[in-house]
């Protein structure tokens, strides 16, 4: 596993935890860690984009705030500015 992408990870799972302990919700309910895997491989830069990582509006919606902030201060920034593959 790439060290830099496993940090990302528990970054994003650090914020959702936060998120769902605020909401009195299961971690895994408000984002498994299949659909925040998927916000750090592919860096959403906006809400429809997360959308997509975490399957559900709903759960874009609650962590828009949170890891949107988280990805554009990764290196690299948001998927937009990563080179296509």
């Amino acid at each position: 596993m790439d060290r830099e992408r496993e940090a990302r990870i528990r970054q994003a799972r650090a914020v959702r935890d936060a998120q769902a302990k605020e909401l009195a919700l299961e971690p895994g309910v408000l984002a498994p860690r299949a659909a925040l895997e998927a916000v750090v491989d592919r860096r959403p830069h906006d809400e429809g984009g997360l959308v997509g990582c975490l399957g559900r509006r709903w759960r874009a919606s609650v962590m828009a705030p949170v890891l949107l902030a988280l990805v554009g201060g990764w290196k690299g920034g948001a998927a937009a500015d990563a080179e296509p593959a």
